[in-house]
């Protein structure tokens, strides 16, 4: 929790101490202004894509495994590449491939990670995964921190960084399984998602969202050296991704009876008993993008094109439920609070490669769903009456107070949270009311300042219709530092780059023109994307 004002402190502890004069089981209490330190204006779009936990359990393999792959090697020797089926007859879109500034690539961030590495690794200092004692390789923890240390790498030019990188990459080429020219990275552990053993995968098994991740290691480390063999794993690991399914062999990616093509994250057979993992999905879908933009190759295009098309296909009615968090997946159909923001910030990354603005409506209508839960904010009360809550964690009220405040007055919160069927509330930290939540109701009660912030690449334009309009600005911590009060006579455009609940509501930011930096509330007189630009 951020720390609150020396007058905040002051207010808390008279509130405390004196406790509050109960009327008729209501409460009256002081009506200073309490200000807590607010969180900075983080976009949500900083989610850290390189940290995203398993979700299941892992157990020894029950197989041999080495045998397995051995198997599996000497029929692949066999096949060849022009033999091999590709994955074909799945629905696109027409979507174009834009460029997107390295900064803003999705696994870029601004975190340079420890040169001592806190994770589990090995001796040589690649990531390892421990199942009932014994250390694993694990294709996506691997790749994944591959991609770490090449963002550390971008922000440090520190060889040191591109190294460690190397290391997992090459990890990676060390433990594949080759089939008709295609590189595939084996999971020796047995997994069984969301803890289902009824469908669990037996090792050796692949994932799309490994080969993706991988790909995009190569990628970034054949734009950093130019040396040719990442870019012939690149190749290889591209090849995977492009192939329909095979019984006999390893496989990731195959289309399902309404024409949808999957990038399957748990595959297995048969394929329409995969598990549809919307994030692993679109995480290979970054390979492809990623590996299109060093070869401009038409088919990472399809792919590319064909996987984004099963997003829109999938997401409005399959994956979205509506006032609460996302899907996991689509087979075990378990909503996930954590991944939901996940799913947000995949959608922002589309919508930068893309330029398509369905993906940030998307991004936009999950977080009216299920918005990023914690914020150490002030929270403002109109005069008046106010009820609090206490819920278990089913939802369900195991508490009620009443509160009738003689005039406006404030006092710290750290969440605004969706509770399930109920809407949205806001949680005191401090005070007489600690631990209470309230409704989210503006005027009588919000969080100050911009919230659960998405960030637009390209901009997007706004339409503001005559009359008054009020914008406002805040500083990088979310206080209040200004208004402007304009009433327009005749329409008026300008473009915006974030939009976020400020204050309560929903709210743009203008991002040129007179107003550059200010919010704008979204009223019925505010069209966006009215040029559809």
């Amino acid at each position: 929790m951020y720390a609150l004002s020396a007058a905040g402190v002051a207010l808390v502890m008279a509130m405390t101490a004196a406790g509050p004069t109960v009327l008729h089981d209501r409460v009256a209490v002081a009506s200073e202004r309490v200000v807590a330190a607010p969180a900075p204006d983080a976009p949500i779009g900083d989610v850290d894509l390189t940290d995203v936990p398993m979700e299941g359990t892992a157990l020894p393999p029950r197989a041999d495994v080495a045998a397995a792959k051995a198997r599996q090697r000497r029929v692949g020797a066999a096949a060849t590449a022009a033999a091999a089926a590709p994955v074909t007859g799945f629905r696109t879109t027409g979507f174009t491939l834009r460029d997107v500034p390295a900064a803003l690539l999705p696994y870029a961030n601004e975190k340079i990670t420890p040169r001592v590495d806190p994770g589990v690794h090995d001796a040589t200092g690649v990531r390892m995964f421990v199942v009932n004692g014994q250390l694993y390789n694990h294709p996506v923890a691997q790749a994944q921190y591959g991609l770490i240390n090449m963002n550390a790498y971008r922000l440090t030019k520190d060889r040191f960084y591109l190294d460690r990188a190397g290391l997992q990459a090459q990890r990676l080429i060390d433990t594949r399984v080759e089939s008709a020219g295609a590189w595939w990275y084996p999971y020796d552990f047995d997994f069984a998602v969301h803890g289902d053993t009824a469908h669990l995968l037996t090792a050796p098994w692949y994932s799309d969202m490994a080969q993706g991740q991988a790909l995009s290691l190569y990628v970034m480390l054949f734009e950093a050296t130019g040396a040719s063999a990442w870019k012939a794993a690149a190749d290889a690991t591209f090849l995977s991704l492009s192939l329909d399914v095979d019984p006999a062999q390893p496989w990731g990616s195959w289309v399902d009876s309404s024409g949808n093509l999957w990038l399957e994250e748990y595959p297995r057979l048969p394929a329409a008993n995969s598990e549809r993992v919307l994030n692993g999905h679109l995480f290979a879908a970054f390979g492809l993008f990623d590996y299109h933009r060093i070869t401009a190759a038409p088919r990472a295009a399809e792919l590319y094109d064909g996987a984004l098309t099963t997003v829109l296909n999938t997401l409005p009615t399959g994956f979205r439920r509506p006032n609460w968090a996302s899907l996991y997946s689509l087979f075990h159909r378990i909503p996930s609070r954590n991944y939901h923001q996940v799913h947000i910030s995949e959608l922002l990354a589309v919508q930068r490669q893309t330029w398509d603005l369905r993906f940030a409506r998307f991004a936009e209508t999950l977080r009216a769903d299920y918005p990023a839960p914690r914020f150490d904010r002030t929270l403002r009360f109109a005069a008046g009456d106010h009820t609090f809550r206490t819920f278990d964690t089913s939802g369900r009220i195991t508490g009620t107070r009443y509160a009738s405040f003689g005039r406006a007055t404030a006092a710290p919160a750290s969440h605004r949270q969706r509770i399930e069927g109920r809407g949205i509330f806001l949680r005191v930290s401090a005070g007489p009311y600690q631990g209470w939540w309230v409704a989210e109701s503006r005027p009588a009660r919000y969080l100050v300042g911009p919230l659960v912030v998405l960030s637009y690449l390209p901009g997007r334009w706004l339409t503001i219709l005559p009359g008054a309009h009020s914008f406002y600005r805040y500083d990088a911590n979310s206080r209040p530092t200004g208004s402007r009060n304009t009433t327009f006579a005749a329409p008026s455009g300008a473009p915006f780059t974030a939009s976020a609940i400020v204050d309560g509501r929903l709210a743009v930011r203008v991002s040129a023109g007179p107003y550059t930096g200010y919010w704008l509330p979204v009223t019925s007189k505010v069209q966006l994307d009215s040029d559809q630009r």
